[in-house]
């Protein structure tokens, strides 16, 4: 009984959580992500993979990172994935896998990225990806090769300007009923109050939907304590979270909460190389 009501939500959501995982929204991929209310465009760093892919371009050394989120605290629901970015002659290269769902409905999402700087102030980046739907039974499969890309500018020493967009092509996911996967588009800025304390907010319009709102902040309480906060609209969610980082290592709790449907905690971990 347990699993069939589990499944039974699961196609209650399909097309929310289907749209929401394979539409190239900015979705919580990584706990400190989440816990800033994915206002993540103008994002640096290692988690840039999932959300703008020029903020890997000014890494100097390799780093990855990995996470897993039960959402809404169903393991039927859970999303996991991990990324890695490497510093080369020209560039930085990097790779990213996501993976949602289980048996009877699983998504599943492979990424090669490239991002650069362009003088001092500019920073691009384009991934090409993989998008593969799999369906329980005899339902088949559906896949999907498409592309997304960014730039990150440093307007001052406190501000800095992103813009991203997902799928410009409007590449096919199926042939029954020319369904596509959608264009996302997403500007924002962050503003540095102090070494300590960032706030970021962005503005998403996904081609067929109302634009939507996302405001983050991250504070660093003591040295390499993180503690942050966010929201954003369409549909309303409140996030919260907190990190550590030790030498290389990070640690990252998170949770994001939907006044419908619950909690969904994230835990992800980061390794900056030296």
């Amino acid at each position: 009984m347990k699993n069939a009501l589990a499944l039974t939500l699961v196609f209650c959501l399909f097309n929310v959580m289907s749209f929401a995982q394979s539409s190239g929204e900015p979705l919580e991929y990584g706990a400190r992500a989440q816990g800033m209310g994915n206002a993540t465009v103008t994002m640096d760093g290692t988690w840039s993979l999932f959300h703008n892919q020029a903020g890997i371009a000014r890494m100097e050394s390799i780093g990855g990172g990995a996470f897993y989120q039960s959402r809404f605290s169903l393991q039927e629901l859970s999303t996991a994935g991990f990324g890695a970015a490497i510093p080369a002659a020209g560039g930085v290269f990097g790779l990213s896998y996501v993976r949602y769902g289980y048996t009877a409905y699983r998504e599943q999402r492979v990424g090669l990225a490239y991002a650069r700087t362009l003088g001092e102030k500019l920073d691009v980046g384009v991934q090409f990806d993989y998008i593969g739907i799999f369906l329980g039974g005899s339902y088949g499969s559906s896949s999907s090769f498409t592309f997304q890309g960014g730039a990150i500018y440093q307007a001052s020493e406190k501000i800095e300007i992103a813009f991203h967009v997902f799928n410009p092509v409007r590449a096919a996911l199926a042939e029954f009923n020319d369904e596509r996967l959608p264009v996302v588009l997403r500007a924002g800025a962050s503003y540095l109050f102090s070494e300590r304390v960032a706030i970021r907010g962005e503005v998403r319009k996904h081609i067929d939907y109302d634009p939507s709102l996302a405001i983050g902040l991250e504070y660093e309480l003591i040295e390499n304590l993180f503690l942050r906060g966010g929201v954003s609209g369409a549909p309303s969610r409140f996030a919260f979270g907190a990190g550590y980082r030790l030498g290389a290592l990070q640690l990252d709790i998170s949770a994001g909460y939907n006044e419908v449907l619950g909690y969904s905690p994230q835990l992800s971990f980061t390794y900056h190389g030296k």
